[in-house]
């Protein structure tokens, strides 16, 4: 019996040791097989990731092109700057604004394009800008050009952010404006001029808008009704005289714009220092560039003394006749 067991486990063995060495066998077979396959995936995956990169690459360089030619076609000098490095990047058309190549800018600040009178100002407002963190919104600057000419631009920005969150520059664009300031300056100086002109005559006038809001006057007017410009400009007639006067010319005024052109109406006015005027309103409308009614314009023509004189003249002339009558009956 034992040597029948003995024999039963050799066999066992036996059986054992043959499926071992038949798996090593299949194992020794798929090793290779099995460092092609991980070899081969790790290539694909290496080639993947540097299509990936490529294709990457080229999205950026893509949408840099597009930057950069949205920047040189734009109207306005595009830039972006470091707080300590001065400006990193700045397009084509700071040609045309300040006379300089990108080249010149770069590395420089924004106070050392400003004009001599506002260098201090400039640096002041970039500085609390950067330490609030607050974007750039329609700051206007006053800039030297490389020829010395005074141009004026304004500023838009972004405030550029580290990982901390704290501000380390700003990229933004800046806009010639140049024309409109002088344009601006012309009208302001036009408006002088007209000021000056309608303050020399004596008789008040003033212009108003058609909602009745004036507009502006001369000093005579602001003598007149004792009021500063301030207390005149954007009130309205309420303002300067009592109701039953004043819904008398609102009447007035309802009257000339149904009907636009020329009017004129007498009618007693209270002074400010309480004197009861007679005066002539000589009135006209005015029209906006469109060719639309805007307003209207008058002159206060004070004809106390006039009718005063026609008083005492027709006294005399009564008291002559009188006296002639009288003269008359007695002969």
């Amino acid at each position: 019996m034992d040597d029948e067991r003995g024999e039963v486990v050799a066999a066992l063995l036996t059986d054992i040791n043959a499926g071992m060495l038949q798996r090593n066998a299949a194992a020794e077979r798929l090793q290779p097989m099995a460092i092609t396959l991980l070899v081969s995936l790790l290539l694909i995956g290496f080639a993947g990731v540097q299509q990936w990169s490529r294709e990457a690459t080229a999205r950026i360089a893509a949408s840099e092109r597009r930057f950069r030619d949205i920047a040189d076609s734009s109207a306005d000098w595009m830039w972006e700057f470091d707080v300590r490095k001065g400006y990193t990047y700045c397009s084509e058309r700071i040609a045309d604004t300040l006379g300089y190549t990108p080249a010149e800018v770069l590395g420089r600040h924004p106070q050392d394009f400003a004009h001599p009178d506002s260098i201090a100002e400039t640096e002041s407002a970039f500085c609390s800008l950067i330490r609030r963190g607050a974007p750039i919104r329609d700051m206007e600057r006053a800039c030297l050009s490389r020829d010395g000419r005074e141009v004026f631009v304004l500023t838009n920005g972004v405030p550029i952010r580290d990982a901390a969150g704290q501000v380390v520059g700003y990229r933004g664009v800046d806009k010639d404006i140049t024309a409109r300031r002088e344009s601006e300056r012309a009208m302001q100086e036009h408006y002088d001029l007209l000021q000056r002109l309608i303050d020399t005559i004596p008789s008040p006038v003033y212009y108003k808008a058609v909602d009745g809001t004036y507009l502006g006057c001369n000093r005579a007017f602001l003598d007149a009704f004792g009021r500063g410009s301030a207390g005149v400009v954007g009130g309205a007639v309420d303002d300067i005289l009592p109701p039953d006067r004043a819904e008398s010319i609102r009447a007035r005024d309802e009257e000339l714009l149904g009907c636009p052109g020329t009017q004129r109406f007498e009618t007693p006015v209270e002074h400010a220092d309480g004197s009861q005027r007679d005066v002539i309103f000589h009135r006209a409308t005015f029209a906006n560039a469109g060719g639309q009614v805007a307003g209207i314009v008058g002159v206060i023509v004070d004809i106390t003394e006039h009718r005063q004189t026609e008083v005492e003249l027709k006294a005399a002339s009564d008291a002559a006749e009188s006296a002639r009558t009288q003269l008359e009956a007695t002969n």
